[in-house]
């Protein structure tokens, strides 16, 4: 998870270097989102991490999943 988050990093510093590449602006939507989906999914890492209550938890990763949802659906987004 922590990978994923660093990747979504190393993407955003890529993408302020080339701002016309659209590609990259969604691999940094779909590191971060899937990076955050997991940290608030399985062990509830976020939770432990971050003290927040549950009910922001769940917000949080409903909105993860669902900002990763519209390129999961139609990848030839990735190629405007």
């Amino acid at each position: 998870m922590i990978v994923l988050l660093l990747h979504g990093l190393y993407a955003c510093i890529l993408y302020l270097f080339n701002c016309q590449e659209k590609a990259l602006f969604i691999v940094i939507l779909l590191t971060l989102s899937t990076g955050v989906a997991i940290m608030t999914g399985y062990d509830n890492l976020l939770l432990l991490l971050l003290p927040i209550n549950y009910t922001w938890a769940v917000k949080i990763r409903l909105f993860a999943h669902e900002a990763s949802l519209p390129t999961l659906l139609e990848p030839r987004l990735l190629l405007l």
